[in-house]
């Protein structure tokens, strides 16, 4: 699972001199379903015809960030 996102539009009475606010939460590289043997499957394919493999020790760490819009 690459990325998901959610967003909450806060309501005007939570809001007391805001025009509008609202909450994202995201994360990415939650899930991997592969049946890929290697660290990150993203590698095992190729351009320019020749093997790829793995350069990395460990997978793509995951994240989650959060992000609170306001409008005066």
């Amino acid at each position: 699972m690459r990325e998901v996102s959610a967003t909450y539009t806060l309501p005007d009475r939570l809001i007391p001199g805001f025009r509008s606010a609202s909450i994202t939460l995201a994360a990415r590289e939650l899930a991997l379903w592969s049946k890929y043997g290697g660290v990150d499957p993203e590698v095992n394919a190729s351009n320019s015809g020749l093997i790829a493999a793995d350069q990395a020790v460990m997978p793509p760490l995951s994240r989650i960030v959060a992000t609170l819009n306001l409008t005066f």
